[in-house]
């Protein structure tokens, strides 16, 4: 179990096998696996007398090179030497994971085995992917600075920004974006009651333009006089056709009954119940294929989805 805030020496971002060969059995067995034939006998055997100086030097005779061997023998030495205090970050498929090396020396991935001669150590608790509130670490919600690393082309090397980096996987916002997020809520918050004093029309009219907005084409007419729909949908990209139903003002009786009822429309993949101000109370939840939207979660979407100002202008 980690205990949140991480506090590494340092960060540092390594390549799980060339062209990440090794990221899914990684990430399966809560492992590092490294190369540069660090289970090579001599090699395993200057690293545990601490001879660095001899691996350096085996390395750039290797390589022909004495800065490129430097640089390979000083990764091996991070690797056998990190005592649990280097935050390791990796990406595998979309997601980035993150993880402190349980203590001990690395073994060999395959004893035995001449043509093998990579090694492993465990990662402490296995690879994590999610920040201290939970919340996913991605590709898609990460900056550029970070996912810029997947393309280096060597095995390990540090990340730039990496305090920011630490700072969101801590969940630590710093002092900028904290107050956006605090002013964005409290404009989501001022949203709500603009919109409980849109009149039934307008209000449809607002649901619309959220879902069109959103992708979805509508196939049907707005604001007839149908039991059960307000707007007839399809996701042109998928295929899916959903009904909408838009109330200003419901209870928690009728959104039960639109839950029990939804099960005879076969012809429908989605089910939205849209609506501004709820009457009491509602006890149930949401069934597959039904999601229920109220005034906080509309005011989520207009915000996200450009229609502040439409909602102001209706009301003003």
């Amino acid at each position: 179990m980690t205990t949140f805030p991480v506090r590494p020496r340092e960060l540092r971002y390594i390549k799980l096998g060339s062209g990440g060969k090794w990221e899914a059995s990684c990430r399966a067995e809560g492992t590092i696996r490294f190369g540069f034939e660090s289970a090579d006998p001599e090699s395993m055997a200057m690293c545990r007398e601490g001879r660095w100086d001899d691996l350096a030097a085996a390395w750039q005779a290797a390589r022909k090179s004495k800065g490129r061997g430097t640089t390979d023998a000083n990764e091996i030495r991070r690797f056998w030497t990190d005592v649990g205090d280097i935050l390791w970050i990796t990406f595998v498929g979309e997601d980035l994971c993150w993880g402190f090396l349980e203590p001990g020396e690395p073994e060999p991935y395959a004893p035995g085995d001449p043509t093998d001669l990579s090694t492993i150590r465990r990662i402490r608790g296995g690879w994590q992917s999610v920040d201290s509130a939970g919340q996913r670490l991605g590709k898609s919600n990460l900056p550029g600075y970070v996912t810029k690393v997947v393309g280096y082309r060597g095995t390990t090397c540090s990340i730039e920004g990496s305090d920011r980096l630490l700072a969101r996987i801590n969940g630590e916002r710093t002092e900028d974006v904290e107050r956006v997020t605090v002013a964005r809520h409290e404009l989501r918050d001022a949203i709500i009651p603009l919109i409980q004093r849109l009149n039934p029309i307008d209000f449809e009219v607002l649901v619309d333009m959220m879902f069109a907005r959103a992708g979805w084409r509508r196939v049907g007419h707005i604001g007839k006089t149908q039991r059960d729909k307000d707007l007839d949908l399809e996701m042109p990209l998928t295929g899916e056709k959903a009904i909408v139903q838009v109330k200003t003002q419901t209870t928690g009786a009728e959104i039960v009954d639109y839950i029990e009822r939804k099960r005879g429309w076969l012809d429908y993949d989605r089910l939205f119940y849209v609506f501004h101000t709820l009457k009491g109370r509602f006890e149930g939840s949401e069934e597959d294929g039904v999601t229920l939207m109220d005034s906080t979660g509309v005011a989520d979407r207009v915000l996200e989805l450009g229609l502040v100002d439409w909602v102001i202008n209706r009301v003003y």
